[in-house]
C-alpha cells in the first residue's frame, strides 16, 4: 500500500507545471489558518501557517507555504523521501534556519517567542565523546531545570526505557551507532518536555534498537508530550503517529490517519507516463520553421496523449505534470 502511496505523490527536483490539491490539504489548511491568532489554544501543541523557505543563492524552493497543527499528546509524522523537505522544516521550526515566509505558534506563543518550549533531536549525535551516557542524561536534564540529585529515578527510569543500562556508564564514544541514538532520544525526552522534535530517530540502527526508541516515544505521547518526527520509512510512521503528512518538493500532498490515507491511496493503479522533452524526427512537421512551431507542434501532441488516456480510462485524474 506505502509503495503505491510513494508513487502516487512522486519527489522531482523540478516545479510541476500542475498540482492536484488535496481537499484534505485544503481542510488542514483551513483548520491551521483558524488556530494561528488562537491565543489560548486548549488542545493544540503546535501550529504552522503558510511556512515557506526559498533558497536565494541556489534558486530553490525548499519549502513551499505548508500548514498544519499538532495536537497535545500526539505522534506527528512528516513522511518524505530525502529532498521533500522535511529537515527544512524543522530547521525553520527550531530556528536553526531563518523561515522565509509564514509563522507557527507553539501554545500560546508565536515561533520567535516560544522556542524554549521545544527540545530538537536532529539527525546526527550530538553527544560530548568523553562523558558517559548517564552523564549527558543528568546535562539535559540540569539544563532544563531537573535536579537529578533530588530524583535519580528520572535517568533510571529513561535509561531503562531506552534500553541503554549496560553501558550507560561507559564513554559515549564507545557506543554503538544503534546506542548513540537511542541516547541522543533519551536526551530529548529528559524532563517530559511539551513538545519534542525527532529528525529520523531511527535512521541507520537496528531493529532491536528502533524497536526501543519506538517504545520511548509511545511513552512520551502517554504522558501527554507531543512528538514530532520526520521519517521515510513507512512501517515507522504507520506504527507511531496518529497523524502524517506526506511531503514531496516542498509540498504537501496528502495528510490524516495512516488507517485513512490506506483506504484512500490503496485503492486503484498509478500511471506514470515519462516523454522525451523534445519532437523526435520522425514526428516533425515539414511546416515547422522554428523553435516557436516546435513547441506548439510539441504541446500538441501532449495534449493529444492526454485526450487518448482519458478515452481509456474515463474515471482517471491528472495529479502532476512535470516538465
Amino acid at each position: 500500500m506505502w509503495k503505491t502511496v510513494r508513487k502516487f505523490f512522486p519527489v522531482d527536483v523540478t516545479e510541476p507545471s500542475y498540482i492536484f490539491v488535496d481537499e484534505d490539504v485544503e481542510k488542514e489548511k483551513q483548520i491551521a489558518s483558524e488556530l494561528i491568532n488562537d491565543e489560548n489554544p486548549q488542545r493544540v501543541a503546535l501550529v504552522v501557517h503558510n511556512l515557506s523557505k526559498t533558497f536565494e543563492k541556489a534558486g530553490t524552493k525548499a519549502v513551499k507555504n505548508i500548514s498544519f497543527y499538532v495536537k497535545k499528546g500526539e505522534c506527528f509524522g512528516l513522511l518524505g523521501v530525502n529532498g521533500a523537505g522535511k529537515t527544512t522544516t524543522f530547521r525553520m521550526l527550531t530556528g536553526d534556519e531563518i523561515r522565509t515566509s509564514g509563522n507557527a505558534r507553539i501554545g500560546s506563543k508565536f515561533l520567535s517567542h516560544g522556542k524554549n518550549q521545544l527540545i530538537y533531536c536532529p539527525q546526527f549525535d550530538a553527544i560530548i565523546d568523553e562523558m558517559t551516557g548517564e552523564e549527558m542524561l543528568s546535562l539535559m536534564a540540569g539544563l532544563r531545570g531537573v535536579s537529578t540529585r533530588r530524583d535519580p529515578l528520572i535517568l533510571r527510569n529513561i535509561i531503562s526505557l531506552v534500553g541503554l543500562a549496560e553501558c550507560a556508564n561507559r564513554p559515549t564514544s564507545t557506543f554503538s551507532g544503534g546506542n548513540k541514538r537511542k541516547l541522543s532520544t533519551a536526551m530529548a525526552l529528559v524532563g517530559q518536555p511539551s513538545l519534542i522534535f525527532l529528525d529520523e530517530p531511527t535512521s541507520g540502527v537496528d531493529p532491536a534498537s528502533r524497536r526501543r526508541v519506538w517504545e520511548a516515544i509511545r511513552s512520551a505521547t502517554r504522558n501527554g508530550q507531543s512528538v514530532i518526527l520526520t521519517s521515510h520509512s513507512m512501517d515507522e510512521c504507520e506504527s507511531l503517529c496518529s497523524k502524517i503528512i506526506i511531503l514531496a518538493t516542498g509540498v504537501i500532498r496528502c495528510v490524516g490517519t495512516p488507517k485513512y490515507l490506506k483506504a484512500k491511496y490503496g485503492k486503484g493503479y498509478t500511471l506514470q507516463i515519462k516523454i522525451k522533452s523534445y519532437l523526435p524526427k520522425e514526428l516533425l512537421n515539414t511546416s515547422i520553421q522554428s523553435k516557436e512551431d516546435e513547441e506548439i507542434e510539441y504541446m500538441n501532441l501532449i495534449e493529444e496523449l492526454k485526450c487518448q488516456i482519458t478515452m481509456l480510462f474515463p474515471n482517471c485524474k491528472l495529479t502532476d505534470e512535470y516538465r
